[in-house]
């Protein structure tokens, strides 16, 4: 089976860990070492760093992603401690709206889309430690799919190691839960 795949992120959030060789690091870094890692059998879907850019609205970027979501089937969720915006109104941050994208079954072209496979990956903060996720206060709609055993967590030492098993578990918990896919708050 070919996987398409999204990654949803805030790409600039630099409280990271350093991936090696690297003197500053973005999550948009683990977004191009997942690319590069990716085998014939998966195809990257996300947005490119440089992608938007210019005079381009919001409505078509929205449009942009929607199609790109709409046109995978797992959608990796890169955790990092500086994703959510400091104003806290989820309503004027993608990374919400990729999730809700992910999750809802779409009609498209007079077939149904259906929702996509997510997990939720944690990313190590600047001391490589992965312990600010607990304090860390998600999205809403993150927090209620994980909670609800639809949106799987690993941390990603796990993902590089057991690629594929992460991937795998993300398909098995679609099949077996059923999401919680309500409107941005």
């Amino acid at each position: 089976m070919i996987n398409k795949i999204y990654i949803s992120c805030e790409p600039k959030d630099s409280s990271v860990k350093h991936l090696s060789g690297s003197m500053t690091t973005t999550v948009n870094d683990y977004v191009t070492y997942i690319e590069n890692k990716l085998a014939n059998n998966k195809i990257y879907r996300g947005i490119h760093g440089s992608e938007f850019h210019g005079d381009i609205t919001e409505e078509y970027i929205s449009e942009e992603i929607k199609y790109k979501i709409l046109d995978s089937t797992l959608t990796i969720l890169l955790i990092s401690p500086d994703m959510k915006a400091a104003d806290g109104d989820e309503r004027t941050q993608w990374i919400p709206w990729e999730i809700l994208y992910s999750l809802t079954p779409t009609l498209r072209f007079d077939k149904v889309m259906r929702s996509n496979a997510v997990i939720a990956v944690i990313l190590p903060d600047k001391s490589g430690d992965y312990s600010y996720f607990n304090k860390l206060s998600t999205f809403k709609i993150l927090s209620e799919n994980i909670k609800g055993g639809y949106i799987p967590i690993v941390k990603w030492r796990q993902l590089i190691y057991n690629f594929d098993k992460c991937i795998q578990l993300a398909y098995e918990r679609k099949e077996r839960t059923h999401s919680v896919y309500r409107n941005v708050e």
